[in-house]
Formats: C-alpha cells, sequence, structure tokens
C-alpha cells in the first residue's frame, strides 16, 4: 500500500500551517494526529508576536495546553 493513502483508499491530507508562531506545535501536534502531513509556516512579523509581553503571555498559555493535548493523546 502507499504510504500517503490511509484506509477505505482515503489519500493524506497536506496542510501548512502559516500562523503565529505560539499556536504552531500545539497546532500541527493535533492535525497530525489526525492523519495529516504538516509543515510549518510561522509568521514572525504578527503582532502578537513583536511585543515581548504579548509573546510571552501566548507562551505560557501555550505551554499546559500542549501538555493536556500530549496528556490526551496518550491516554487509551
Amino acid at each position: 500500500m502507499d504510504p500517503r493513502e490511509r484506509p477505505f483508499g482515503r489519500r493524506r491530507l497536506g496542510v501548512i500551517l502559516v500562523s503565529d508562531p505560539s499556536p504552531l506545535l500545539r497546532a500541527a501536534m493535533l492535525l497530525s494526529r489526525e492523519g495529516a502531513e504538516v509543515g510549518t509556516s510561522p509568521v514572525l512579523d504578527a503582532p502578537l508576536h513583536r511585543a515581548w509581553d504579548s509573546r510571552l503571555a501566548w507562551t505560557l498559555r501555550e505551554v499546559p495546553a500542549t501538555l493536556k493535548d500530549f496528556a490526551r493523546a496518550a491516554m487509551p
């Protein structure tokens, strides 16, 4: 079977995520878990990424959310 194919003949979906860098890891993980081939492209000039206080706040928000999603993925 072609590795790009999924059961029942469905092909894998290729996705490129373009976003502020903060949520990219978690979004890529969630899409990958659903069977998509994921690439990322961070927007380093995004308003939320430019200001250090905003970047810190979003990073602090993403860390526990990412850990929660990793824990959910590990559960049967």
